[in-house]
């Protein structure tokens, strides 16, 4: 649920505000301070909830906020009400207010409220249907990319979620080569900037995988790549959510518009993050910028890569690695130990790890992370898996 709130007092409403930022429910909030005499500046381009802080009347009349309702029918209006005046409800309602929220509130009543809100916008139809993750990494070479290919292969395969990857590193993007290179016209560039786009465009320019999976990849050109619009993504992003039950998306550790704006559509941000002293102080530094962004930082996880394991004959781990998963714990959305054989070996077969090495520990951290991240049971092994089981602990 994407909110826009506009007021003249934000300051006033730090708990409010404060507890939107950490409400799960909000994938992104935008605090607009009012300082105009009219509501020219008002804009409900990609917002599901309007929030009005006492602003009906002198900033924008009645039938302004109607005229605005119905042009934007999707947009569930709210009302801050900072006096007890049934005149004004009757004609904040008229105009198309469909939630009040009396001030001062408690935080009961405003979890009830966001309750109502995104009750009313599931029942008028979600504007995202399909799950969207966006994937970054804290540091380049931390695995993001590997990681990216490899939650979309367990969704798509092992979930049965027709999934979508769109590699958005225009620069060093390389998810083609994850899963074997194939020759491909299109690209995310060419698809979001076409004014033509729509789903039978879309479906025919994502390359097929595998069965349910799916890649919009990254230009070959950077003068090509520079013409990505954000407005045009929006509208891919919007499009994906629509006609994919999975939407994983591979930005740049570089933060910049585009990124920015899938983290704005995405419902979880994950950043990757390798248990080392320089990881650990990017993703702080990263978490403040998300957080200066507007991103709530509920949205935002950490998934930790290449987690050391117990040595067999020293029976310990490194302890700064235990540490780091220690201090992230609170962020923490999964960890994902060191297999450097299978990785190696899914690398260079152009496969999944978890086709090449199905019972690693590797492979069995990515089926705990994929299933948590989609909330959905793990799927049973397989009786090839539960064969090749059988023989690994026998040679042990």
């Amino acid at each position: 649920m994407r909110i826009a709130l506009y007021s003249r007092q934000v300051d006033g409403l730090k708990r409010l505000i404060e507890q939107l930022a950490t409400d799960k429910r909000v994938s992104h909030l935008l605090t607009v301070p009012v300082s105009s005499p009219s509501a020219e500046e008002l804009v409900l381009h990609n917002v599901d909830v309007l929030i009005l802080d006492d602003l009906i009347g002198e900033w924008i009349a009645p039938a302004e906020l109607e005229k605005l309702s119905n042009l934007n029918p999707d947009v569930l209006i709210m009302l801050i009400a900072r006096q007890d005046s049934s005149e004004l409800f009757v004609d904040a309602v008229g105009a198309g207010v469909r939630s009040i929220l009396r001030w001062p509130a408690t935080p009961a009543e405003i979890d009830h409220t966001v309750a109502q809100c995104l009750d009313r916008l599931s029942r008028h139809g979600a504007r995202h249907d399909g799950r969207m993750f966006t994937i970054l990494a804290a540091k380049g070479g931390s695995g993001a990319t590997f990681v990216v290919l490899s939650l979309a292969y367990v969704w798509a395969t092992r979930f049965d979620k027709r999934t979508l990857i769109i590699d958005l590193d225009l620069q060093y993007g390389d998810a083609t080569f994850g899963l074997g290179g194939s020759k491909h016209r299109s690209n995310v560039v060419q698809v979001a900037q076409d004014e033509t786009l729509d789903p039978s465009y879309l479906e025919s320019a994502c390359v097929p995988l595998r069965r349910n999976l799916f890649l919009l990849p990254s230009p070959v050109s950077l003068d090509e790549a520079a013409r990505l619009e954000p407005a045009r993504l929006e509208n891919l992003l919007a499009l994906a959510s629509r006609l994919f039950d999975v939407v994983v998306i591979d930005v740049p550790s570089r933060i910049d518009r585009l990124g920015t704006c899938c983290m704005e559509h995405s419902n979880q941000v994950i950043q990757v993050v390798a248990p080392t002293v320089v990881d650990l102080r990017n993703q702080q530094r990263q978490l403040r910028y998300l957080h200066d962004l507007g991103i709530p930082v509920a949205k935002v996880g950490t998934l930790i890569n290449r987690m050391p394991t117990a040595d067999r004959r020293r029976r310990n781990v490194d302890p700064f690695a235990t540490e780091i998963e220690r201090h992230l714990s609170a962020r923490t959305l999964g960890t994902l130990p060191r297999d450097d054989d299978a990785a190696a070996l899914a690398i260079g077969a152009g496969e999944s790890v978890v086709t090449v090495a199905p019972d690693s520990p590797l492979s069995r951290a990515l089926d705990t992370v994929a299933s948590s991240l989609l909330g959905v049971t793990g799927v049973a092994p397989s009786a090839r898996s539960r064969w090749s089981r059988w023989l690994s602990a026998l040679r042990r």
